[in-house]
């Protein structure tokens, strides 16, 4: 235990006031740390969320998360890449594109589409969310989308 002091007027003598608690550096919480849901994917493809996952678990700042979006569609679709909007808060941190580490996959009923990007090293706690949306050849037309939340 660290002792907190304080100094009176012009007196050089140090008060214990009271006992403060060592700082302990909380990453995060392990198992279900991501919520996960739905959100509404620009698509006609009929994406259909049903679950998510990550890894490693748990994990912190300046690791890098692997989710695995897991859903249906009706017709097939292509996924070349992802885009990835972390936001702490109102706070955007993270607003870009991955392509898939495994190329450009194509799916026709069900999607199992694993991702990797990379938290930032200085990452503030708080609450979080993320969300990512798979892109075919052209970036402007999401066929998946996940979204996540979590604190750290």
């Amino acid at each position: 235990m660290m002792k907190a002091a304080a100094m009176v007027g012009a007196v050089s003598a140090a008060i214990q006031l009271f006992d403060a608690p060592d700082v302990v550096e909380v990453t995060d919480l392990e198992g279900d740390q991501i919520s996960f849901s739905g959100c509404d994917a620009k698509s006609s493809d009929g994406w259909s969320f049903s679950e998510g996952s990550y890894s490693p678990d748990p994990f912190g700042p300046g690791d890098t998360l692997t989710v695995e979006m897991k859903g249906t569609v009706n017709g097939d679709i292509s996924v070349q890449g992802v885009h990835v909007t972390l936001k702490w808060g109102a706070i955007t941190l993270t607003d870009q594109d991955y392509p898939l580490e495994q190329g450009t996959q194509t799916y026709s009923g069900d999607v199992d589409l694993p991702i990797s990007f990379s938290l930032p090293g200085a990452s503030p706690r708080g609450g979080y969310t993320v969300e990512v949306r798979g892109y075919d050849d052209d970036s402007s037309n999401y066929n998946t989308c996940t979204e996540g939340s979590f604190s750290l």
